[in-house]
């Protein structure tokens, strides 16, 4: 004899932890179970998943963050501080889009772009955004790494509208937060602008987007193409990796120029 509709196994989010209120009980808003099913087990996780809990409850999502480890090594490695690197260095900005800072050829290396071995930007997907997209600031490059780890922001949407719409990747959607900051910087009013972000950012514009909202953005010139996207990654996730990316080029960079010295 069983339970219809129990979970047969079990899973936990690493770091995911739930708020309770003090005067209630974890047993007030969910059943409990060890992960794994392993009763021997300290831990124990929320029976839902928060989806089905997160109108009743906090939920904070406590992940560990290697970044700044990285930056300590970066820095004992190069000499260089993280607070020095400038973040806007021509030669540096160009391996982005071509190898000629590296003093070698694109069939040389197999690659139109100097951005082998980087964290974020050295695999073969990302390597041929930067080609497409050709980015020229430290803001673009935010934007790539934001459409490269969102759900059909890229292939399908930005991709098409930079190849055959002519636009530029600082105009795209690249992160979630842009959304609402365009929709601001286009007039809409804040709550309505972060309504619209929540939305479309979880791709749910087709179903969730009432009449309002879309009066709302054809009011203040919103193109119907901004309402397209799905899952998008926050700016702030971004950032760090992209710092350490620049630790790296500025290290590749100083090489160069002490073997030219010799």
């Amino acid at each position: 004899m069983g339970l219809s509709g129990i979970k047969r196994t079990t899973g936990q989010h690493p770091g995911g932890m739930v708020v309770v209120p003090k005067d209630k009980e974890i047993y007030d808003f969910c059943p409990v179970q060890h992960p794994a099913d392993k009763q021997s087990s300290d831990n124990i996780t929320t029976h839902f998943d928060f989806h089905s809990i997160h109108d009743t409850i906090c939920k904070l999502d406590e992940l560990g963050h290697d970044v700044p480890t990285i930056y300590k090594y970066l820095e004992d490695y190069t000499g260089i501080k993280v607070t020095d690197v400038p973040m806007d260095d021509p030669g540096v900005m160009s391996l982005f889009t071509c190898t000629d800072a590296l003093g070698v050829k694109p069939d040389d290396i197999r690659s139109k772009t100097g951005t082998f071995s980087l964290p974020e930007v050295g695999t073969n997907f990302v390597r041929q955004m930067l080609t497409e997209a050709k980015p020229k600031t430290f803001e673009d490059l935010l934007q790539i790494s934001g459409l490269s780890h969102g759900t059909d922001v890229w292939i399908g949407n930005a991709k098409d509208l930079i190849s055959n719409e002519g636009k530029k990747i600082s105009e795209v959607i690249g992160t979630r937060d842009s959304i609402m900051t365009y929709l601001l910087n286009k007039g809409v009013d804040a709550k309505s602008a972060f309504d619209i972000m929540e939305i479309t950012r979880k791709g749910k514009a087709s179903t969730k987007l009432t009449s309002e909202h879309l009066k709302t953005m054809k009011e203040h010139d919103v193109p119907d193409w901004y309402i397209t996207v799905s899952y998008t990654h926050l700016r702030a996730h971004e950032t760090p990796e992209h710092l350490v990316c620049r630790l790296l080029l500025e290290k590749k960079k100083k090489k160069k120029q002490k073997k030219k010295k010799k």
